[in-house]
């Protein structure tokens, strides 16, 4: 997963790797393993959770990232 936190498109961004549940309200963790910019050495790790699907059947996620 690329979380991009920059104006430019790479510029600042963290990258998380691991599994992704179909479960809602059911956090998983994933590892931080890097990023770009100010990121470029970040590990950590990640939460994310299905909370549902949006109007164009989309996924609305939910991301809890403790960046190190």
């Amino acid at each position: 997963m690329f979380y991009d936190f920059g104006e430019i498109p790479g510029d600042k961004t963290i990258i998380s790797e691991g599994y992704e549940l179909v479960d809602f309200n059911v956090a998983v963790k994933r590892a931080i393993t890097g990023g770009t910019g100010k990121y470029l050495f970040a590990r950590g790790e990640a939460k994310q959770a299905l909370l549902g699907f949006n109007e164009s059947m989309g996924v609305s996620l939910r991301f809890r990232l403790k960046v190190k």
